[in-house]
């Protein structure tokens, strides 16, 4: 199995952890492996290609499982390390946005990996954090410039809707930041384009470097 994407640095990680889940979940059963392939094929032919299946035949299998290793897995993580520049990267911004709430004394105030209302099965987007303020609820959400652009869009185009569910099901009005990049390069069009998605549904945006003001304003928020 391998990514199809144009660039394989915007692989959907949360996407593949997924699955990752979801195939040592059926792999060991004959017809959940032929599930699994199908899946695939059907459902995310968009997004994972399934490449030609090949025999390989061992008298070693672990030795086996490390050559696969080595020679499929390593190159991928050495391309997507040296892609990313430091201080860049969704696990980045959530490591600095942990590291606010900390300083601040509010991490264990804050709600983590929050799904959106009625979330239906397959649908694996969560918000990082957030925190409720009398009927609101305030999100917080680490998106890359640097990488995974596509992911900016889509959460662009959902916000609108899942803000209006939450209104509609539970009465509770939603905010929604998008934490980005230091550098981010409004002057690139495909970044300029994204942040302006995420402007247009209603998603204020906020660098890295502001967290600790954020986070003050949160801790000042929680304890009114």
């Amino acid at each position: 199995m391998e990514v199809s994407a144009r660039d394989r640095s915007h692989a959907d990680v949360e996407l593949l952890e997924a699955l990752e889940k979801e195939i040592r979940g059926q792999w060991p059963s004959v017809d959940g492996r032929q599930s699994l392939i199908r899946t695939w094929e059907d459902s995310f032919s968009n997004m994972i290609q399934v490449s030609e299946r090949k025999v390989c035949l061992s008298q070693d299998p672990v030795q086996t499982l490390n050559d696969l290793e080595r020679d499929y897995l390593k190159p991928l993580e050495h391309e997507r390390g040296a892609r990313l520049p430091t201080g860049s990267g969704v696990g980045y911004i959530r490591s600095q946005m942990r590291s606010a709430f900390a300083q601040r004394g509010i991490l264990p105030l804050m709600l983590t990996d929050i799904p959106p209302v009625g979330q239906r099965p397959g649908d694996h987007l969560k918000f990082d954090f957030g925190y409720s303020v009398v009927s609101d609820l305030k999100l917080l959400q680490a998106v890359s410039m640097h990488s995974r652009l596509d992911a900016a869009g889509t959460l662009a185009a959902r916000y609108p809707k899942i803000a209006n569910d939450y209104q509609n099901e539970k009465g509770v009005k939603t905010w929604l930041t998008a934490v980005v990049e230091d550098d981010v390069d409004r002057s690139r069009d495909e970044v300029g384009f994204a942040l302006g998605m995420l402007e247009e549904s209603g998603i204020e945006i906020a660098l890295v470097k502001n967290m600790p003001r954020i986070a003050k304003e949160i801790r000042r928020e929680l304890r009114a």
